[in-house]
């Protein structure tokens, strides 16, 4: 595993974010568009947004990006 890839727990909540994280993505578009329009809504670059879900994530959905995707997308608060 390389100094950059993520070593995420399966069952963990980073898991959980991650996977609920790329369905709300995929359900934007196609597989291509839907990182693009998940960092044009929540006004991320589409480098950040493929940091955090895309096949080799480096960086964790932490706390703040959890509840920043919440409200973009309307969804309750511990949604993600």
């Amino acid at each position: 595993m390389s100094e950059k890839e993520l070593n995420i727990v399966s069952g963990s909540v980073y898991e959980a974010r991650l996977i609920n994280a790329r369905s709300l993505a995929e359900s934007l578009g196609p597989s291509h568009g839907s990182q693009a329009a998940l960092a044009s809504t929540l006004s991320l670059s589409p480098s950040r947004i493929a940091h955090i879900i895309g096949p080799n994530p480096t960086k964790r959905i932490g706390e703040e990006m959890a509840r920043k995707i919440e409200h973009a997308f309307e969804k309750p608060v511990y949604w993600l």
